[in-house]
């Protein structure tokens, strides 16, 4: 599958601040799924269609009082982290680790809107930065039930 970004005149801001190409595209199938509606719903994305990104793909499912578990964690994320975090809750992470992407996904799940960052931390022994990007899925309701968390290695 070929997802291209969508050429805007001009970008909006938050499009210019994805520099990671695969993370551009991602937010390009993502806006396809969208199609005018406020957020995808879940079940317009599917494996095939997230094939590209899987590696470096997880996906997070929005729990009852805010709470999140890793319904899917890419192998990529298993070996740059030496973690496997499917079936996990993101508090079984350390607390420094946990507080940060607990609250980044509370604001993702309460404001429906993609968030992306960059960050830079040591990760077995050695300091890495890191693009990160976090889209909301809707449930047949339209409140944020999943989140695709995608993120690569910068150099």
């Amino acid at each position: 599958m070929v997802v291209t970004v969508p050429s805007r005149d001009p970008p909006t801001l938050f499009e210019r601040n994805l520099r990671h190409n695969r993370l551009a595209t991602l937010y390009a199938y993502w806006e396809e799924r969208r199609a005018g509606l406020p957020l995808p719903p879940q079940n317009s994305v599917d494996a095939v269609g997230l094939a590209t990104w899987r590696e470096n793909l997880a996906i997070v499912q929005v729990r009852e009082g805010k709470n999140f578990t890793y319904r899917f964690y890419g192998i990529g994320f298993k070996e740059a982290f030496g973690v496997d975090m499917a079936g996990l809750d993101v508090m079984t992470l350390p607390p420094e680790q946990a507080s940060v992407l607990r609250q980044e996904y509370r604001m993702v799940a309460q404001t429906g809107k993609p968030h992306w960052r960059s960050y830079t931390a040591w990760f077995e022994n050695r300091m890495q930065t890191w693009e990160r990007l976090c889209l909301p899925l809707a449930d047949k309701s339209g409140k944020v039930s999943m989140i695709l968390v995608c993120a690569y290695q910068v150099h």
